[in-house]
């Protein structure tokens, strides 16, 4: 047990005290706290870490991380071999090199940065759910985009938030299904990757665009209520004008994966990789 005499003081005076502790690697850690940062590195057992306001930072944890926080200005984890959750509420996340399963419970309004992830990986806030099976590559997520680099699926991006703003959404290099649901924002999908596995893209306000190999076996229905359907990809694919404002696009080959696309006001582009985009 350690104690201050912070009780013992007379007058109006702020009084902080720092502790440094050095515990056996294999000992289990309970951390507690109302105001004031944990920093945590090389334990081999399980940590948990509770706070009313704390920015938390660890390093070589081999057992589950747990964190729960009323506020934080960062929470950072790197090098874990175990499992980790977050909840709370707070500002930047950021997760590199982690094992185990990711889970992020809470409205955290700063930067989200995620990378080396190898296992899934679930985030679901008042305004967003997000999960996908690993990231290799890496997450960077805000208040006004997401952009995800190298990531494998299925992959599950919705907008939750009914007051929710936009955000831009550019996703490369994924591979498996892909599901997002938006409300406004620009949406940009780029892989490589083969075989495609079914797409499905819905936004009210904001383009579409979407870039695979000239070789991708897909059939392709997509709909854009105001706005033009670009179709870069080749004579597989047909486009059709609905009216004045509205635009079809349907085709592709009669097996492979299944790819609807759907924007209210917004263009809808489709084209093969490494063609430019106009």
């Amino acid at each position: 047990v350690v104690r201050t005499n912070h009780d013992r003081l007379s007058g109006d005076r702020r009084i902080s005290t720092d502790l440094e502790v050095s515990v056996p690697r294999t000992v289990a850690l309970a951390l507690e706290g109302r105001y004031g940062d944990f920093e945590v590195r090389d334990v081999a057992g399980p940590l948990e870490v509770s706070s009313a306001n704390a920015g938390v930072r660890i390093n070589n944890i081999e057992k589950n991380v747990r964190v729960n926080l009323k506020r934080s200005d960062i929470v950072r984890a790197i090098q874990l071999k175990g499992n980790i959750e977050i909840s709370g509420r707070g500002q930047d996340i950021e997760l590199e090199k982690v094992a185990g399963t990711a889970t992020i419970n809470g409205d955290f309004t700063g930067v989200i940065r995620l990378q080396d992830l190898a296992k899934p990986v679930r985030y679901a806030s008042s305004r967003t759910e997000l999960s996908f099976e690993k990231l290799p590559g890496r997450l960077e997520l805000d208040g006004s985009s997401v952009t995800v680099t190298d990531v494998v699926g299925p992959i599950r991006l919705v907008e939750v938030g009914q007051r929710s703003r936009g955000r831009d959404i550019r996703i490369e290099g994924f591979s498996q299904a892909l599901e997002i649901s938006a409300r406004q924002g620009d949406i940009e999908l780029r892989t490589s990757k083969l075989p495609l596995g079914n797409i499905q893209v819905t936004t009210r306000h904001g383009s579409i665009a979407l870039e695979v190999p000239g070789n991708a076996q897909f059939q392709i229905q997509g709909r854009t209520s105001h706005g033009r359907a670009d179709n870069q990809f080749g004579s597989s694919l047909k486009v059709e004008e609905q009216g004045k404002s509205a635009a079809e696009m349907s085709g592709g080959t009669l097996s492979g994966a299944k790819v609807r696309l759907s924007t209210d006001r917004g263009d809808i582009t489709v084209r093969k990789a490494g063609t430019a985009s106009v």
